[in-house]
């Protein structure tokens, strides 16, 4: 796992950054992704893994069936490295599985989980209430004030 130095633009070493203090800040740095801590809340603890940019839709996706990285990579607005940390972050979570396949070219296929088909109720909850509220893309304000009248 690759790690982030800890370089301040704030407060910089006497005489600016070297070589030498650079390398020295990142012989102690934290790896990139760190696991999260418990808040002691269950409902915060689970929207911060399912609430970061990308992971619902990931998760509405493979509620469909198996996706290739490249098949989820078309869906999202997001760069590839987001994608694969938000898969790697539902991997750790045990909420998908990831299948490589020895071909060539490689083949990496992301199911559900049994943890993460459980989360279906979750997902057509919010998917109805963004139907029911007209909620447009990028915004968190409603369009109305009311519900949308169901037919």
């Amino acid at each position: 796992m690759r790690k982030r130095c800890k370089v301040s633009a704030y407060a910089p070493p006497k005489g600016g950054y070297t070589k030498n203090n650079l390398k020295d800040l990142c012989k102690n740095s934290a790896p990139i992704l760190q696991p999260m801590k418990p808040t002691g809340s269950h409902v915060e603890d689970t929207l911060r893994v399912i609430g970061r940019k990308g992971t619902l839709t990931i998760l509405e996706q493979l509620l469909s069936g198996p996706k290739r990285f490249t098949a989820l990579e078309k869906i999202l607005r997001v760069s590839p490295r987001t994608l694969s940390e938000r898969l790697k972050e539902l991997e750790d979570q045990n909420i998908i599985d990831r299948q490589s396949f020895a071909e060539v070219p490689p083949r990496v296929e992301y199911t559900l989980t049994a943890k993460g088909k459980s989360l279906t109720p979750l997902i057509d909850a919010v998917r109805s209430w963004s139907d029911n509220w007209d909620m447009p893309i990028n915004t968190l304000e409603p369009l109305h004030n009311e519900p949308r009248a169901t037919a």
